[in-house]
């Protein structure tokens, strides 16, 4: 009995280990730098301006649903957005879009209208910058793709006159 202890012992330290090997890994794992994109912030690294954080999300009129307002106050609304966009700038692959990665968007100007087309009260906000929130999520299979930098990895290949 004392031997299936032993054993149980060693494989739970083992498991132990790897995992934090892994994640370890997940930091130490500096892609080159022609392919870095951008760096993720941490919260509590974010420039004191106006800002507030996001997920992409594709529902009927709407791109983003903000998670934090301007306040910092927890939400779940559906915003709109003008100026910089980072699904403008970086071309996504869908995968990445679906890890539920936070946006930092700083924002200009807050607009409250009614919306004919959405026949409903529409907030739209102005960009001006945005940043991804550290850690970087990923697909499950991506396990040791670093969590800090935006990569070339993570777009969506071009497509081209023969495809």
């Amino acid at each position: 009995m004392q031997k299936i202890r032993k054993k149980i012992r060693q494989y739970i330290v083992f498991i132990f280990l790897f995992i934090l090997g892994a994640n370890f890994m997940k930091n130490i794992n500096v892609p080159k730098s022609e392919s870095i994109l951008k760096e993720a912030i941490k919260r509590k690294d974010i420039p004191n301006s106006n800002y507030i954080l996001c997920q992409w999300a594709r529902v009927t009129g709407f791109d983003w649903r903000m998670i934090r307002n301007e306040e910092g106050e927890k939400t779940k609304k559906y915003i709109k957005i003008s100026g910089v966009n980072p699904f403008i700038e970086f071309n996504f692959k869908y995968e990445f879009l679906m890890s539920g990665n936070s946006f930092i968007l700083y924002i200009e100007e807050k607009k409250i209208y009614y919306s004919e087309e959405e026949r409903m009260e529409v907030t739209e906000y102005t960009v001006t910058g945005w940043d991804i929130l550290y850690p970087i999520k990923r697909e499950p299979e991506e396990f040791f793709i670093t969590k800090r930098y935006i990569v070339e990895g993570d777009l969506a290949k071009k497509k081209s006159i023969d495809d």
